[in-house]
């Protein structure tokens, strides 16, 4: 990709060994752009530019657009070292998105339980599935790609935004 192709996708391409302004990672628009960085950083295993973003401000839990985060790109490629700075930068950020996501829940409740299980046995538990599971279904009731519902879930689903999304996929992915 030429750099004029890379900046008319809106991606800042960071070259091994270049420093990162401070200041740029705190910006709304160029902090979509780190995070974009960083999960492609993450994805093509480049430990480099992940220490450089993660030092500059990467949100630990960025994802893609399928769901994968960098934190599973990083673990999948073996990186150690990334894999524990990620997981401990998220441990504390987690359990306000579980919180959060506990509150949004409670919509969810009647159909499949309290505590994630469903009580009637006819709905799927929510306790148990993996964060992107969740994740993923919840976008695509959201998007209209699941319709399977009778309306009930798709109706919620319509109602959240993204951080609504992960913060209901984080609260359920610690029921289990």
């Amino acid at each position: 990709m030429t750099m004029m192709k890379a900046l008319k996708c809106g991606f800042l391409l960071v070259p091994a060994g270049c420093a990162i302004a401070p200041a740029f990672a705190q910006k709304g628009a160029d902090q979509i752009n780190v995070n974009s960085q960083f999960v492609l950083a993450a994805k093509a295993g480049r430990a480099d530019r992940v220490t450089a973003l993660l030092a500059y401000g990467a949100v630990v839990n960025s994802r893609d657009r399928s769901g994968d985060s960098a934190l599973n790109m990083a673990a999948s490629k073996g990186n150690e070292a990334h894999t524990s700075w990620a997981l401990l930068a998220l441990t504390t950020a987690n359990a306000q998105d579980i919180e959060t996501g506990r509150a949004k829940a409670q919509a969810c409740a009647a159909c499949y339980g309290a505590d994630g299980n469903s009580p009637a046995g006819n709905f799927p538990n929510l306790a148990g599935p993996t964060w992107r599971h969740i994740y993923v279904q919840l976008k695509d009731f959201k998007e209209g790609g699941r319709t399977n519902d009778a309306g009930n879930v798709t109706s919620v689903a319509q109602t959240l935004n993204e951080a609504d999304i992960e913060n209901l996929a984080h609260c359920t992915t610690s029921l289990r």
